[in-house]
């Protein structure tokens, strides 16, 4: 009796676990690939949600609807100058599908019409030297009319964007000598979104990436 009994419970937890494995798995990041290829290329687990459509009631994001990630690196040490690749991740965290622009065309979308976003993603620092600091802001563009120029990002999904930059600073706070070499850097992500010709900063990431910043070679 006990051996049938451990019969059947063997083949209660082999059936368990076959039934686990072949159901569907739901995946939740959509990805925009901007180092690839020249325009940003969209690659999503929900094909038909590539552009918006009338069947899905989607919104530009706003403050309360997403949360950024902090942003991941190629390297964790650079100097001035050189290139990096990185990732930052966009979590809708509302209640409601959201509007995502994917292109870097900007010929392809009238940045002040009604339906149009338009979002960047920048890096950002505060330094004692350096000051503050934004690198490598990526502008992404998309419309309603534009094929494939907006995904939509439901509750819980979430965008990353794979960009190339350069370690170039955004404002001038002169030029540190080489004793104050390398900087240490808390790097943080900063998305910022334009809706109606108005720009409005979404969200900067809780978090930090840190990284070590070298005087540029001559």
């Amino acid at each position: 009796m006990k051996i049938r009994a451990l019969s059947c419970a063997l083949v209660a937890a082999l059936v368990s676990v076959s039934a686990f494995a072949q159901a569907p798995q739901t995946r939740s990041e959509h990805v925009i690939d901007l180092v690839s290829v020249s325009s940003a290329r969209t690659g999503s687990n929900r094909p038909h949600d590539l552009q918006v459509r009338s069947s899905v009631s989607a919104h530009a994001p706003k403050d309360d609807d997403v949360r950024v990630m902090a942003p991941e690196f190629d390297r964790a040490e650079y100097r001035v100058g050189e290139p990096l690749f990185f990732d930052v991740v966009v979590k809708n965290v509302g209640e409601k599908p959201l509007k995502f622009p994917t292109t870097l065309d900007d010929s392809l979308a009238d940045r002040g019409g009604p339906d149009t976003v338009t979002a960047t993603v920048a890096l950002t620092f505060v330094d004692a030297v350096l000051g503050r600091q934004t690198v490598a802001p990526q502008v992404l563009y998309g419309a309603n009319d534009i094929p494939g120029s907006l995904i939509v990002v439901h509750p819980q999904e979430t965008v990353r964007i794979h960009a190339p930059g350069v370690w170039l600073m955004s404002a001038a706070r002169g030029t540190p000598n080489k004793s104050q070499w390398p900087r240490e850097l808390q790097v943080k992500a900063l998305l910022t979104v334009v809706r109606n010709g108005i720009s409005e900063s979404l969200g900067l990431s809780q978090t930090a990436a840190p990284i070590t910043l070298r005087m540029a070679t001559r």
